[in-house]
């Protein structure tokens, strides 16, 4: 049973409950494999290429399927020889093995050269600066320290106001 939710929500929470069942019906199991294709198989790739389907056993997650992937005409030999890579990404991206090869079929993918805007970001005040640097004091690693403390400002500059401790 579902539970009620009110209020504003982000759209992209409500993605996954909308799309799955399409997904499903078209045979991929998760949506995720569409929307992170571009960080599974790098941008260069994913300009050339997009998943369509899986093929196989719907019935066991465990499975695995064969991908079939849109692909550029010029980009296809690149693609062939990046197979076992990305079945590879593909399967630690999920944590098993969702995909034994990769399939693919000839097509025109437009190029999109639009970029989602960015989230805002808001500065932060005193406090919070000094709570970050205070977590990362006892680091001796000068790189780590500053890997970390640029981590923890990133993170708490995509909070919302209302979010904050």
């Amino acid at each position: 049973m579902k539970t009620a939710r009110y209020g504003n929500q982000a759209i992209s929470n409500l993605i996954g409950e909308i799309s799955r069942p399409f997904f499903q019906k078209q045979g991929l199991i998760d949506e995720r494999l569409v929307f992170y294709w571009a960080q599974i198989v790098g941008d260069k790739l994913a300009q050339y290429s997009f998943p369509i389907k899986l093929v196989g056993q719907q019935g066991q997650v465990n499975s695995p399927r064969i991908l079939e992937v849109l692909v550029n005409p010029g980009a296809a030999l690149e693609i062939t020889y990046a197979k076992n890579s990305i079945v590879a990404k593909i399967n630690q991206f999920f944590g098993f093995a969702l995909i034994s090869d990769i399939r693919l079929k000839h097509g025109q993918i437009q190029k999109n050269d639009k970029k989602l805007p960015e989230r805002p970001k808001r500065t932060l005040n005193i406090h919070e600066n000094e709570h970050i640097q205070s977590l990362v004091t006892s680091i001796q690693d000068e790189n780590l320290r500053n890997a970390l403390k640029n981590l923890g400002k990133a993170l708490l500059s995509q909070q919302k106001e209302n979010v904050r401790k």
